[in-house]
């Protein structure tokens, strides 16, 4: 299974460009702690990025439902967060919006 992101290109060059770059990035990461292109598909009006489906639920909301919050799964959150970034590091990638509530390409797996 898998999860579909889509860009417009109406919405002009930079979103064009924007959807390229992550295209090219995405083919370039390989990590378990970040989600893996699965396909790209592209029509003459958009750009469609085909993601893993990633699976359970978003830390934050884990976080809420469980009330409180051991140093043990804090630190093995951060530990998967940290190797997940310092691996995009390597190859002189940023992540720009990395935050708890952020589903986006980093994931936590509960080990």
């Amino acid at each position: 299974m898998s999860t579909c992101k889509k860009f417009l290109k109406k919405d002009g060059r930079k979103v064009r460009k924007a959807a390229k770059n992550e295209i090219v990035i995405l083919k370039m990461v390989k990590h378990p702690n970040i989600l893996q292109l699965v396909d790209v598909f592209e029509t003459r009006k958009e750009y469609f990025i085909f993601l893993e489906l990633a699976t359970g639920r978003e830390v934050f909301d884990w976080i809420l439902d469980q009330g409180y919050y051991s140093e043990r799964d804090t630190s093995n959150v951060i530990r998967q967060v940290m190797e997940a970034v310092a691996y995009l590091h390597s190859l002189h990638i940023v992540h720009r919006n990395l935050k708890v509530t952020q589903g986006g390409l980093i994931c936590y797996k509960n080990t």
